[in-house]
């Protein structure tokens, strides 16, 4: 399956990213991402695939390990990434989408250079997934401190719209 959505910044949109996975055997399967366009093409792929369970219960924690290859014209940049996923439970948000009863989920993301040459980063990311409804195990809000001086980032999503398109 491909899930496209719009990175909108100060009202204007920014880029499209769409994101490769699947659901199978109990798990679901990212195999990476798209997004740009022309020179700013950026394609990400992960090595092997990261797989988290779809089956998760409150305060269960899964670690997956996987190496990510960043594709653009300018570079090919290879690294390692750590992902530590703490399902927290059920919880009832509203955003401009509407209201929403999510999953939410407690992401602990740490990345490296494969050589090892530069220190490690890490990040701390909230995520809330609609737990029913048409919008079901999409993503609706996220929240992570970024920068130097913490500052709080959170993308809500205000539309999502379905399409089938062919191959």
């Amino acid at each position: 399956m491909a899930v496209s959505h719009t990175t909108i910044m100060n009202s204007a949109p920014v880029f499209l990213t769409t994101t490769f996975s699947q659901i199978k055997d109990g798990k679901l399967i990212r195999y990476g991402d798209r997004h740009g366009v022309g020179d700013s093409l950026t394609t990400t792929r992960y090595n092997p695939p990261a797989a988290t369970p779809v089956d998760f219960q409150p305060g269960q924690t899964v670690t997956i390990n996987y190496k990510n290859q960043v594709v653009s014209s300018a570079a090919t940049i290879d690294f390692d990434v750590t992902e530590k996923l703490t399902y927290n439970g059920r919880e009832t948000i509203k955003t401009p989408l509407g209201t929403f009863e999510t999953c939410r989920f407690t992401n602990e993301v740490s990345t490296g250079p494969m050589s090892g040459d530069q220190p490690i980063q890490k990040v701390i990311v909230q995520n809330w997934f609609a737990a029913e409804g048409p919008y079901r195990g999409q993503s609706i809000k996220s929240a992570s401190r970024s920068g130097t001086d913490g500052q709080e980032r959170v993308v809500e999503v205000i539309k999502m719209s379905y399409e089938t398109r062919a191959n």
